[in-house]
């Protein structure tokens, strides 16, 4: 008698889950296993490339090639892949039952694999949630564009022309990154509205004593300096207690002014909506075994910013693009040894390269041994890694295509 064919959904396109699904159905024919790929978006995105979208001024790039650059459409990725897409958000999952419920319809699974990803974390802080913009998708990097244009076009109206304070709250990899990148539209904006370009301040608030906080002064002193050099201030040990219309308070009582805050403090995993509830960490994470599987769901798994995954030390793992492509290997080699009837292993965490590209032809390169690379050298190391992951997903030359197209978009206004 034939086994029958298992049906395997994936929740969540980002990096963990859309890797997850190709990965799959590489290692399992038609015949053995159906692939079901559902995520409320039509477009994986690709997130390293956001903060450009956020500093690039239309007179040089339109909003179209923006979207081309950094959304990949489900329907381009997943065409030669035979993995079927579903545009919807997920409203219940019954882990005893076997299904998941969205728009009044059901998937029933054999094996669910969970890589929702993260929302962004404000702490609690009051006011944060309402006065502050957030930097998670492809409309948050428009509005802050917009907004800084609209608010030095408005300023250059009057007689005044005072000066304008930006604000970034959270000096980890995207407060950095994206404050570099703002540099460069800041020099636009005031070009176009003849406004004095050093009347605009962008600056990181970071609450610990220094950016990027775990790591090392072999990498945050060169970004810091990097940071300066390009004009960007830095306060440090400066926690946010409170956020209002146009002020911030800190914890230890001073009140600063600003005219536009960006919140990149930090995420938490999305919320899953389990019907059995589940243990989760203080960032939302759930508690996963050792194989990444779901306590006492075993056909159930969580990669990427919904687990919570720790290393030999028992501190937990960093939640970047790399280790969540790194999990979605490992899942998809055990979903397809159990479909085979092969042992599966335990996941082993490991360090991985990072990336720090800090405006323009600038970028760190960090290597777990130790060694950095920092310059135009690391630049293109950065631009090599994006090519590298678009081959993952399309031809080669539709992969050369995008990367080549990103290049040429996104150094016009460096």
């Amino acid at each position: 008698m034939q086994p029958k064919q298992k049906l395997i959904a994936v929740v969540g396109g980002g990096f963990g889950g859309l890797n997850a699904a190709i990965l799959l159905r590489k290692y399992l024919s038609k015949e053995k296993a159906d692939i079901v790929l559902v995520d409320k978006s039509t477009y994986h995105l690709f997130y390293p490339n956001l903060y450009e979208v956020a500093s690039s001024e239309e007179e040089f790039v339109s909003i179209k090639s923006l979207k081309k650059s950094i959304a990949l459409p489900f329907s381009e990725v997943l065409s030669k892949h035979d993995i079927q897409f579903v545009e919807a958000e997920v409203t219940k999952i019954h882990q005893k039952e076997n299904y998941i419920v969205f728009r009044e319809e059901k998937i029933d699974y054999d094996y669910l694999v969970l890589a929702t990803g993260a929302v962004v974390d404000f702490f609690n802080v009051p006011g944060a949630r309402e006065h502050s913009l957030t930097f998670k998708s492809v409309n948050d990097a428009l509005k802050i564009r917009s907004s800084i244009e609209a608010l030095v076009q408005q300023t250059s109206a009057t007689t005044a022309k005072r000066a304008l304070r930006i604000v970034i709250a959270g000096g980890g990899f995207t407060g950095v990154e994206l404050a570099a990148e703002l540099t460069n539209l800041k020099k636009i904006v005031a070009w176009k509205y003849s406004f004095p370009e050093e009347k605009i301040e962008i600056e990181i608030i970071e609450g610990t004593s220094q950016l990027m906080p775990g790591m090392g002064t072999d990498v945050c002193l060169p970004i810091s300096q990097r940071l300066k050099d390009i004009g960007v201030r830095l306060s440090f040990n400066s926690m946010i207690a409170e956020v209002s219309a146009n002020s911030i308070t800190l914890k230890n009582g001073e009140v600063q002014n600003f005219d536009l805050i960006i919140w990149t403090a930090g995420v938490r995993g999305a919320d899953i909506p389990f019907e059995v509830k589940t243990e989760v960490d203080p960032k939302n994470r759930c508690t996963t075994c050792t194989d990444l599987s779901l306590k006492d769901f075993p056909n159930i798994y969580l990669i990427g910013d919904n687990a919570c995954i720790l290393d030999a030390k028992k501190n937990s793992m960093p939640q970047t693009a790399t280790q969540a492509i790194d999990q979605a290997e490992f899942v998809a080699h055990n979903i397809a040894a159990l479909v085979k009837g092969h042992p599966t292993f335990e996941y082993v965490t490991k360090p991985f390269p990072y990336i720090v590209p800090v405006k323009g032809k600038w970028a760190l390169l960090h290597l777990p041994n130790g060694f950095t690379l920092k310059g135009f050298p690391a630049w293109i190391v950065k631009q090599l890694a994006s090519l590298r992951y678009f081959m993952r997903l399309l031809p080669l030359w539709q992969a050369l295509a995008l990367a080549w197209f990103d290049v040429k978009i996104y150094t016009k206004n460096d």
